[in-house]
């Protein structure tokens, strides 16, 4: 068991390295928690300083930098790793290894995991972890859990209904008397507490609450929320499972939970699997409620990665619950782990042999390196209409001189800022910083109101002149004009 362990657990570790910070991959999400992390270290606050429609937990992660946050990341994962398998070892499962390296294996799948530091790749570790108190049934079992719902919820906030199907077991099973369950839901309460309080103070202090309320939670529902017709989302999470070599595992994992609930089990057991396959069906939430993967073609394959915790744990409920000996056999599990894990190692595989230092695609651009030669100092660059781009403020530790670093909702939502507030606002924050340069990728954009692109082509033209620079495909790039700078723009359009 020993040998077993540590072997897991470096496994676990080799599969963490092929995205330690050198190698990691940086997709735009990503940069905009770093820039995030950038923004708190300089002291300014996430919702006041910058836009964003995420929780905050995932700022207080990047705050570590890229080393702590890989640290705190493989440790959460390692101690899931490990967790699990002791369970699997405790419920006399052939192989306890399997469904471990199942979860490492998926949860470093790189089309679905984009690297580390993902928000639903934490809430998938924070899930399985939950899973694992709950069969140990440790003393203050709920205030673990309670914990674990609280830093779930505040990492993402869709992922909190994962979690409740298994909260929903803990509380009546066993069946409770009335004092047990106010005592379990006091337990709960206090870890809730633990994780919310320090962080809701955080932002009071600074005087965050109101648009942390707005942009987190409002906004998601306001506008976030696509319409999209039921069977072209079914189509495009196939698609997508397709793609990620997910469709395999997700049939199998599915197929054998829902046979083990047909045959001979303990009621307690059956009702495990039902919450199991009930917290499979809400990790497709996210995409039923917002139509990612099925609007206009994006590949939002992250949106997976609740299933990195919710099917191995299918599987583990199957093998574990059903009295019957086929789901016990040696060799059947054996079989079923291969089919598993297989696609997934040869994913790693590939993965591991064309590993690349992860200088970013703005890296070797011409205007990166024309403005890594001009000694930036913070709110003197902004970049529109590119949130990859904001990996310019990180590498140069500079801030945004506008909490607006990311702007695809002008090419998403007809209805998006139709009175030119918010692109007012930019304007102004551009003209109060004095800032000296501006990388403008509008032209690239489609937008859905062409007054919004009337009015950002109008302010640029009169307040910045462009730059030529050698090699670059187009005028991206605009320095501020010496007259006029204290202009104060009205939400309408800037005066000609």
């Amino acid at each position: 068991m020993k040998n077993s362990r540590l072997l897991i657990l470096l496994a676990s570790l080799l599969l963490s390295l092929l995205y330690c910070p050198p190698v990691d991959i940086l997709v735009d999400d990503k940069v905009i928690f770093r820039y995030a992390g950038l923004l708190m270290a300089k002291g300014g606050v996430p919702y006041i300083d910058l836009f964003d429609h995420k929780p905050p937990l995932i700022y207080f992660l990047y705050y570590a930098g890229p080393w702590g946050l890989w640290v705190i990341d493989s440790i959460l994962v390692a101690f899931a790793t490990l967790l699990f398998y002791e369970r699997c070892h405790e419920k006399q499962l052939r192989y306890p290894y399997i469904l471990p390296l199942f979860f490492n294996l998926l949860i470093r799948n790189y089309p679905v995991c984009e690297g580390i530091g993902m928000t639903r790749a934490y809430t998938a570790i924070f899930l399985l972890i939950a899973f694992c108190i709950l069969l140990k049934r440790p003393r203050h079992t709920f205030f673990w859990l309670g914990l674990l719902a609280a830093a779930t919820f505040l990492m993402q906030q869709d992922q909190i209904l994962s979690i409740l199907p298994f909260a929903a077991y803990a509380f009546i099973t066993p069946r409770p008397t009335i004092l047990l369950f106010l005592k379990n839901l006091a337990q709960a309460t206090v870890g809730l507490l633990v994780i919310t309080a320090p962080i809701l103070f955080y932002l009071g202090y600074h005087h965050a609450l109101a648009a942390f309320w707005h942009d987190a939670f409002l906004f998601n529902f306001q506008w976030y929320a696509e319409k999209s017709p039921l069977g072209d989302q079914f189509r495009a999470i196939h698609a997508g499972l397709k793609e990620t070599d997910l469709i395999m595992p997700f049939v199998i994992a599915v197929t054998l939970a829902a046979t083990a609930l047909l045959q001979h089990a303990k009621a307690k057991d059956k009702l495990l699997i039902v919450a199991a396959l009930i917290a499979t069906a809400l990790a497709f939430g996210p995409e039923l409620f917002s139509a990612r993967m099925a609007l206009r073609g994006y590949s939002f394959y992250y949106y997976f990665l609740p299933l990195c915790s919710v099917l191995p744990i299918l599987i583990f409920t199957a093998w574990t619950a059903s009295e019957d000996p086929f789901f016990r056999n040696r060799i059947n599990q054996t079989v079923f782990g291969f089919l598993l894990c297989a696609p997934l190692f040869y994913n790693a595989v590939q993965h591991a042999t064309h590993l690349e230092k992860n200088g970013h695609i703005v890296s070797n651009t011409a205007e990166f390196q024309f403005l890594s030669r001009q000694h930036l100092s913070d709110y003197e660059l902004y970049s529109f209409g590119n949130s990859n781009w904001a990996y310019a403020y990180d590498d140069f530790r500079i801030l945004s001189p506008s909490p607006w670093i990311y702007h695809q909702f002008w090419a998403w939502y007809p209805g998006w800022d139709a009175d030119h507030r918010i692109l007012a606002s930019i304007g102004n924050d551009l003209l109060a910083h004095h800032t000296r340069y501006v990388l403008d990728f509008s032209e690239g954009m489609t937008f859905c109101d062409p007054s919004a692109y009337a009015w950002w082509r109008t302010f640029l033209q009169q307040h910045y002149q462009p730059v030529e620079i050698p090699h670059s495909p187009g005028v991206r790039l605009w320095q501020i004009k010496q007259a006029g700078v204290n202009t104060r723009l009205s939400a309408g359009p800037p005066a000609s």
